[in-house]
């Protein structure tokens, strides 16, 4: 059972590579140092030589801000998937986010500084050829690609019933909402982690 994280797209690559790499001062907050795992037309191993081939990149598109794209992928110990089927995963959900080989940067990197094992995806959202990557929904998005994946994968899929959107490859497009049912669990959810920001209480309503 696969837990994805989006993070919000940003404009600093060096922070960004920095903290994945547990360089300079996050280096302190990992006991043991992160592993590249993947690199995709990104050849330095450290967190400013990447970050400054990112911005490289970037820039053949001076309208972007944020170019700076951001998820992690965790696996649950228990489920004991080994590490080759763990970035068999992650790169099959990479490529479920719109992110080409050919055309895209990114880097996947390991960390094992929490119970769950976790993957962490870098990504430029600026490709080689200066177009940039839609991250409208980027939530939804990586909740379907991880869904899908732990279907096709025959891995633990008892976390859909708390996602929003699944996979369906029977629908039109591919996913569909689990509607009143993720919300009864959302709020459960909600009673235990706190009230639910104004953005997301409002979408439900309307969902209701």
């Amino acid at each position: 059972m696969p837990i994805g994280k989006i993070s919000k797209s940003g404009g600093g690559f060096r922070g960004l590579s920095s903290y994945v790499l547990a360089e300079g001062k996050e280096a302190e907050k990992l006991e043991k140092k992160p592993e590249i795992l993947e690199k995709n037309n990104i050849y330095s191993n450290n967190a400013r030589d990447i970050s400054r081939e990112f911005r490289e990149v970037a820039n053949l598109n001076k309208r972007i801000t944020k170019p700076v794209g951001h998820f992690s992928v965790s696996f649950d110990p228990k489920e004991n998937i080994s590490r080759e089927k763990q970035l068999e995963f992650t790169k099959n959900v990479v490529k479920e986010m719109g992110l080409d080989e050919k055309k895209h940067q990114y880097v996947i990197i390991s960390h094992s500084d929490k119970k769950h094992f976790h993957h962490h995806v870098a990504f430029n959202r600026v490709d080689l050829e200066g177009k940039v990557l839609n991250d409208s929904f980027t939530k939804n998005k990586l909740e379907v690609a991880i869904d899908k994946q732990e279907k096709k994968m025959n891995l633990d899929n008892s976390l859909a019933e708390t996602r929003r959107f699944i996979y369906d490859e029977n629908a039109e497009k591919q996913y569909r909402t689990i509607g009143r049912k993720f919300l009864e669990n959302k709020k459960v959810s909600d009673t235990k982690k706190g009230v639910a920001t104004k953005k997301e209480f409002i979408s439900d309503k309307i969902r209701e």
